[in-house]
């Protein structure tokens, strides 16, 4: 994953300025057990317990909730970041951080052969290039984070096998990889 400042992201997703000095995220995931220093957690499972202790005691590490109950604890009010629509607030981010690069991307779907054929066109372009793409067949939508995430300066293509299994998939994971 490619670092990025926090203050940039607050400015995207219009809301204020965590603080003056830049704040350094290293990390970005979509579930409170992944929590660390430096990491930005996108509150999108609402029923996720938050371990309040270990939060207080990390450093640079902020969730992004649209639940009011969060905004107002306390203990850790200040590393909580209100936006009034979590999906809408990570769907600016998913198009923050892909604009960030300038890779190619090829997307496999159909109903028999996507696995075999990813492999394929990922094995041939890593002989020359840095190539990122799907694992095995782990192409359903809980995925494309951690894909994403894998991105850095250093990716030259991305190969990506997109499952039908849900109307609007192939739209929701066009999203993410452009």
């Amino acid at each position: 994953m490619k670092k990025f400042d926090l203050n940039k992201l607050c400015g995207i997703l219009k809301i204020p300025r965590i603080s003056d000095k830049p704040i350094i995220i290293k990390n970005v995931k979509t579930s409170i057990s992944q929590i660390n220093d430096n990491t930005l957690i996108f509150h999108l499972r609402k029923t996720e317990t938050l371990n309040v202790n270990r939060l207080s005691n990390l450093e640079n590490c902020f969730i992004i909730t649209d639940q009011v109950p969060l905004k107002e604890f306390r203990p850790v009010r200040n590393k909580m970041i209100y936006v009034n629509d979590i999906e809408e607030a990570y769907r600016k981010f998913i198009d923050f951080y892909r604009n960030r690069f300038n890779i190619k991307t090829v997307a496999i779907t159909g109903t028999c052969g996507k696995s075999t054929t990813k492999e394929m066109i990922k094995q041939t372009l890593a002989q020359n290039y840095h190539t990122i793409g799907t694992v095995a067949s782990k192409n359903s939508l809980r995925y494309n984070h951690d894909y994403l995430m894998e991105m850095d300066d250093n990716t030259e293509y991305g190969i990506y096998e997109v499952a039908l299994t849900d109307p609007g998939q192939i739209i929701h994971t066009s999203r993410f990889f452009k």
